[in-house]
């Protein structure tokens, strides 16, 4: 599915939302630039569930406080709202009440919605898996906006257009509780990314990057389209589709690379366009 142009918000809350994400490493750095996207669709509630174990009540909870300390496992038995954020809609973002009127009449006489719901002003939300395959399985995670007034096809369209990003950012975060924290220069003081400016410009490289694209000049086809639609985001200008996080091309010296790409910014606030360089194997390297 790929998503329209954005239009239902300004591209510097887009711009300061993928800065977010990009500077995520850790959890809570994980929940401000959720915030940061919220704000993109005027939430007045974000909450991130990973599911612990199958079920409604699976879930962990983190995000707007007044939501996780007063939700009560009793709410799960018949809480449609939080069925609808479970349901697959072509595996893309959905707006929660768009329900059948049958189902919704149901939902406004529920135990979780008039002591719940309402009472936190919370009666529409924007459902946004983050992980493939089934929400509400184990491991999985959904991404929830949610606000007192209803959601719009307008409202939906820029949170399509930052799933992917916002998903490529909980997998990483996922990695780096496992790994050392990074910022731009690996344990050694050598960098850890190669950078761009905004304009396509190559700032410097990383060693990885130095031997397995070398210069600027050599870079491939792909990996300067994704430099330029990253530069687009970091200009404020917003494109047909989102940044790719990840391009893959086949170098004639080094064989195939990974490129992972994604927002940074100077102490001055100067935005990069940072790209860690991967070697991978190639088939008959197994």
């Amino acid at each position: 599915m790929n998503p329209e142009r954005p239009t239902a918000t300004g591209p510097n809350l887009v711009q300061a939302a993928l800065v977010q994400v990009a500077a995520a490493s850790t959890h809570d750095g994980l929940m401000t630039a959720f915030e940061a996207a919220s704000r993109i669709v005027d939430a007045t509630c974000v909450v991130h569930c990973v599911y612990e174990h199958e079920g409604l009540d699976g879930a962990r909870l983190s995000g707007h406080r007044e939501f996780r300390e007063t939700y009560r496992t009793e709410f799960a038995h018949d809480d449609l709202m939080h069925r609808r954020a479970l349901e697959q809609v072509d595996d893309a973002p959905h707006i929660a009440m768009r329900m059948p009127p049958d189902v919704r009449r149901r939902h406004l006489r529920t135990l979780a919605y008039n002591e719940f719901y309402r009472p936190l002003g919370l009666n529409d939300f924007i459902c946004a898996p983050l992980t493939p395959g089934r929400p509400g399985r184990l491991g999985s995670a959904v991404l929830l906006f949610g606000r007192d007034a209803p959601y719009t096809d307008a409202d939906l369209e820029p949170v399509l257009w930052l799933r992917d990003v916002l998903a490529a950012a909980l997998s990483r975060v996922r990695r780096t509780l496992l790994e050392p924290p990074s910022d731009l220069h690996a344990p050694s003081g050598a960098l850890r990314y190669s950078a761009w400016s905004p304009d396509g410009e190559l700032l410097w490289h990383s060693p990885t990057g130095a031997a397995l694209v070398g210069s600027a000049q050599r870079a491939p086809s792909a990996l300067r389209a994704a430099l330029s639609a990253w530069g687009e985001v970091a200009r404020g200008e917003m494109s047909a589709e989102p940044p790719p996080s990840c391009v893959r091309f086949v170098d004639e010296r080094s064989g195939p690379v990974a490129a992972r790409l994604h927002l940074g910014q100077l102490a001055s606030g100067q935005p990069l366009v940072l790209v860690d360089f991967e070697a991978q194997r190639s088939p008959r390297d197994h």
